[in-house]
């Protein structure tokens, strides 16, 4: 698996972009808020940080793609422009593996993240965009295969497994943009690739220590406290 400075590379992955965003005011993260405070994105990997978010409010499911995110995290800022959650602060999304392993692609995922981005910035919530963690692209890949071929994805469908080598540069790509958008849609990127968190034997998930200091360092970065 490549590993890669991503934050340092922020400036010439936006260049290379055509679709990159207008800057926008983005709210300060000096301010410390708490986990009740804060929603939290995500999937399956967000519902193993579970235990270590005590009090955060909700818009996580494990197998879930940003499409559902989406529609959670709506709901949330619907809930909140009601007068519920009346101290929410702060969003902190972590999602797209779902989408990239379903061959959605990453300009499908990046295209669901700037849109929860975009509303969250309107309801006046700072943003805090996750990258996906590392993963074994060589062996998930070939326990996908044969996930697609029951479900009846193939040629018919024009629906084409992704290579390990695909998966790998879907992944880069999504984790690029999101640090492309550090300072306009994103208040803060957290970079959750390179950030050595155990990995269980599944190839995706974080054991429990990882899924803890995963917690912990996004909590830290997002100036989020319990």
């Amino acid at each position: 698996t490549t590993g890669m400075a991503l934050g340092s590379q922020s400036g010439a992955i936006a260049d290379q972009l055509t679709d990159k965003e207008s800057p926008t005011k983005s709210p300060s993260l000096t301010e410390t808020v708490s986990l009740k405070d804060t929603v939290f994105v995500g999937d399956s990997l967000t519902v193993m940080m579970g235990n270590f978010i005590p009090g955060a409010v909700k818009a996580y499911k494990g197998a879930m793609q940003t499409g559902w995110m989406k529609t959670e995290l709506l709901k949330v800022i619907a809930d909140y422009k009601k007068g519920k959650h009346p101290g929410l602060k702060r969003v902190v999304i972590m999602g797209g593996f779902n989408d990239i392993s379903s061959t959605k692609g990453s300009r499908y995922v990046i295209n669901n993240l700037r849109e929860m981005y975009t509303a969250a910035k309107a309801a006046g919530l700072s943003v805090v965009g996750c990258t996906i963690p590392d993963w074994d692209y060589e062996n998930l890949q070939k326990t996908w295969v044969e996930r697609w071929k029951k479900r009846g994805w193939g040629k018919e469908k024009g629906v084409y497994p992704y290579t390990a080598a695909e998966l790998e540069q879907q992944t880069l790509e999504l984790n690029k943009w999101i640090f492309s958008q550090q300072g306009t849609l994103v208040d803060t990127a957290v970079d959750t690739y390179n950030g050595g968190f155990e990995r269980s034997n599944d190839g995706i998930h974080r054991t429990t220590n990882g899924s803890k200091k995963m917690a912990t360092s996004i909590m830290q970065q997002a100036n989020i406290q319990a």
